[in-house]
């Protein structure tokens, strides 16, 4: 009986065989991948040939591509991983623009900046800050959520999170560790320095709606500071604004000190409910100018209003102050503010990341431009607390009602 031969050629997939006997399952076996591997081995060649010589590349990107060719072949050391090089070179090119608002973000950060605009996500409910030591520390426990039930205390600091070191990792990654679906649980070493102990605590994670906006009744002047333009912003303010009008306060704060904006839809709401019918602001940018305007018929048109504001006061809290301050509508109590006048585009990227493009800039209802510049407060303040602590920002926000809307002398006794 004649000894069997099989022969292969395996270039380019093509298959020479001189067969005396059928293949046995094992060796058909072997065939089929063999096959595949070529087939998908060719496919990949072609996607990088097309990479590097389609003629969108192959003049303005052959020397990045030589670059990274010569990085991947030389570089004597611990090279990043494809996608670490793909977003550096992204936010190189960001850079290139000199814009400090044009942006790039990975998907994990990326994700929780699109939680923190939602207004909720899937958290313990804490807010975190970071010390001198590099360590992240609980700042404030929400009251009713997980993170409470837990027994997690202000002062609290975060040691491990599911097992990966908390220390140096900075709030923004330290909240990508902890948020996750909601119902699952993370696993958290904690450090108590008021006990000197470590304690690990399992919690599990729920909607955690942010509390965007605080009221007050301050002797009968409304007191509300908001902390964000979030999606959720102008209904937390409208609830709490009637709450306050329910108990018939004569006057309103609002407090933009420490704002940095948001949502341009939310500040224009926002801006609605104290104005009637008028310009809000007007965007100029790459598709020509855009009005926004208000309506008649909200809850808050003619209650007297201040607005405080600071150097924080930027961006969406910056278009809400100056179209109260132009249409006449409240005086600014506090500092010059940030001037951040211009707006991005955010584009989610097709693997979760994402791109703030600069396309327009906000001008106020006057026409004054916002952008390096910011508003300038109608009384200014230099001196923000006294020494025992004393808001002077707010107190003279409340001397100037008391005087101007309710007919009160100040504290001083004059008119």
């Amino acid at each position: 009986m004649s000894t069997e031969t099989q022969k292969y050629d395996y270039s380019f997939g093509t298959e020479k065989k001189h067969v005396e006997a059928p293949l046995n399952s094992f060796q058909a076996i072997v065939l089929a991948a063999v096959v595949v591997l070529i087939a998908v081995t060719a496919f990949l060649l072609g996607i990088l040939f097309e990479r590097r010589t389609s003629p969108a590349n192959s003049d303005e990107l052959a020397t990045f591509w030589q670059a990274w060719d010569i990085i991947e072949r030389d570089f004597y050391g611990n090279i990043p991983n494809e996608d670490e090089r793909k977003y550096g070179a992204i936010k190189g090119l960001v850079a290139s623009l000199n814009d400090p608002f044009t942006a790039f973000a990975p998907p994990e950060v990326a994700e929780v900046n699109r939680q923190q605009l939602d207004g909720h996500f899937g958290g313990i409910g804490v807010q975190i800050e970071v010390n001198d030591q590099g360590e992240v520390f609980v700042d404030y426990v929400f009251p009713g959520n997980p993170a409470e039930a837990a027994g997690i205390q202000v002062g609290d600091i975060f040691v491990e999170v599911d097992g990966q070191p908390a220390r140096y990792v900075g709030t923004d990654r330290l909240a990508e560790m902890v948020r996750g679906e909601i119902g699952t649980e993370v696993k958290l070493t904690m450090y108590r320095p008021a006990d000197d102990e470590t304690y690990e605590v399992s919690v599990r994670r729920t909607i955690i709606e942010m509390p965007t906006v605080f009221s007050d009744n301050l002797d009968g002047i409304g007191y509300v500071s908001v902390t964000s333009f979030n999606a959720v912003a102008t209904s937390q303010l409208e609830d709490n604004i009637k709450s306050l009008l329910d108990q018939d306060i004569k006057a309103l704060i609002l407090d933009l000190r420490g704002n940095g904006g948001g949502l341009l839809d939310q500040a224009v709401s926002v801006a609605d409910l104290f104005l009637d019918e008028g310009v809000v602001l007007t965007q100029k940018g790459t598709d020509g100018d855009k009005v926004f305007e208000s309506a008649d018929g909200q809850l808050a048109e003619s209650i007297p209003l201040v607005v405080l504001v600071d150097g924080g006061t930027a961006s969406a809290s910056e278009v809400v102050a100056g179209a109260l301050q132009d249409r006449g509508r409240a005086v600014l109590v506090g500092q010059q503010t940030f001037g951040k006048g211009v707006v991005q585009l955010v584009y989610n990227l097709t693997d979760g990341s994402q791109l703030r493009v600069t396309s327009a800039a906000w001008y106020t209802p006057n026409g004054n431009a916002i952008h390096q510049k910011g508003l300038t407060p109608d009384i200014p303040m230099e001196n923000l607390f006294d020494p025992e602590g004393t808001d002077l920002v707010e107190q003279a926000a409340i001397d100037y009602i008391n005087e101007e809307y309710l007919g009160n002398t100040t504290n001083d006794g004059q008119e």
